[in-house]
């Protein structure tokens, strides 16, 4: 009996709504789950069938019901809600963490809600390292975000912007001066740069300006004998050079010194006077810009826009220490669920590119922020309806051909 077919339509048809309905379910149970991606069932109609026989001249071809064809991955972008956590990040835009499991395995995930396990590495909830890339490297390694002692950056260069007033009159620099005091008289400017030793301490080099000729100042570096070993307060001199202005921006106005702070030799310091000028207006300096910094534990972190990873010191200063690695795939919708917000390539996926953040078209990162599951519940519970009176209809279809069928018989 060729009606029969229309029992099978009416299975298939309960089969593909309550699968649509488990996927709905999923989507509800998941509104919360953080980084999750909400999924839709797809329909496809079955391979209709040829009918044929004693009462048709020519072949019919009713269909065969529906079946879910796929369950497609829905990668719209989740909203980002702030949290003022410190191992909290989200992303906005393109890209997947990259994490490791411990045997190797490499997995993906939106899921930014981390945390460091007792090594002070950054994991996730599941205990899967997160992956990134040390500052100057490019090779993945996984990223140590707690209980670092940074160490010290030696200052090796000072760079300035300034103005020296060519209305001051002209002086004539003091030789060996035994104090600060006698230096001040002098000057016809004073400045000073804060600067970092091997050590980790900081140390102060000062400046006094001298203008001996027309447009021309001599310019003296001094530091102080007690912090070269010494046991005085008097000033030594480190080095002077001349400026000929208007400066020609070149090596000539670069002050190189090397100070050997109580006992231990200094990297050379380049003290850049090429930001300088010189007319009639009160001396000043706009712009100090001194590298390195002293070293210490680390104390909190924060991220950048572009997954850079800094640690901020127990004694004020800040280092980077990481940045984040994120993976883009031509068609992230292949990509295969297996729980815990992770996500592995399936036979379907392209190769994974894996770089820093904002890179081709890679999303940025925030800091102490989350992104919530994307689905939206309005939308959901208009689909139960739809997938429920579907199921529904596909019952009704059974029991119709069931009375059908009965009615046969009781001819027969």
């Amino acid at each position: 009996m060729t009606f029969m077919v229309g029992f099978n339509t009416g299975r298939d048809a309960m089969i593909s709504h309550s699968l649509a309905l488990s996927s709905i379910s999923d989507n509800i149970a998941n509104t919360n789950t953080v980084g999750f991606k909400s999924q839709r069932a797809e329909f496809a109609d079955l391979l209709a069938e040829s009918v044929g026989g004693l009462y048709h001249t020519s072949g019919l071809t009713p269909g065969n019901g529906a079946l879910i064809s796929n369950i497609a991955t829905i990668n719209t972008q989740g909203t980002i809600e702030m949290t003022n956590r410190e191992y909290d990040f989200a992303i906005s835009g393109n890209g997947y963490f990259v994490v490791q499991a411990a045997n190797g395995a490499q997995y993906y995930t939106r899921a930014g809600n981390f945390t460091i396990d007792n090594e002070g590495y950054l994991v996730t909830t599941d205990g899967y390292q997160v992956l990134g890339y040390e500052p100057g490297s490019n090779t993945l390694t996984p990223l140590l975000v707690s209980g670092i002692n940074i160490e010290p950056t030696p200052t090796d260069k000072v760079s300035m912007l300034g103005t020296l007033d060519s209305s001051i009159g002209l002086v004539t620099p003091p030789v060996d001066p035994a104090t600060y005091s006698d230096l001040q008289a002098t000057a016809s400017f004073y400045s000073y740069a804060n600067i970092v030793t091997s050590l980790g301490e900081k140390k102060t080099i000062n400046l006094y300006y001298f203008q001996t000729n027309n447009m021309q100042w001599e310019v003296q570096a001094y530091a102080t004998d007690v912090d070269l070993g010494g046991v005085t307060q008097k000033p030594v001199l480190l080095n002077s050079i001349t400026l000929n202005f208007p400066l020609t921006n070149d090596q000539a106005n670069i002050m190189q010194v090397n100070p050997i702070w109580n006992g231990v030799a200094s990297s050379s310091i380049e003290i850049d006077f090429n930001g300088f000028t010189s007319f009639a207006n009160t001396s000043y300096v706009s712009q100090l810009t001194v590298n390195g910094f002293a070293g210490g534990t680390l104390d909190n972190i924060g991220v950048t826009d572009h997954g850079e990873i800094y640690g901020y010191l127990n004694n004020g200063g800040s280092a980077l220490i990481g940045e984040f690695a994120l993976a883009t795939f031509v068609n992230p919708g292949s990509l295969q669920r297996i729980g815990t917000n992770n996500y592995i390539v399936s036979y379907n996926t392209a190769e994974v590119s894996i770089d820093r953040a904002t890179v081709d078209g890679r999303g940025t990162i925030s800091g102490g922020a989350l992104e919530v599951s994307n689905v939206d519940m309005a939308e959901q519970f208009v689909d139960l309806i739809r997938y429920q009176r579907g199921y529904q209809a596909g019952s009704q279809i059974v029991k119709t051909l069931s009375d059908l069928v009965h009615t046969t018989l009781e001819i027969l």
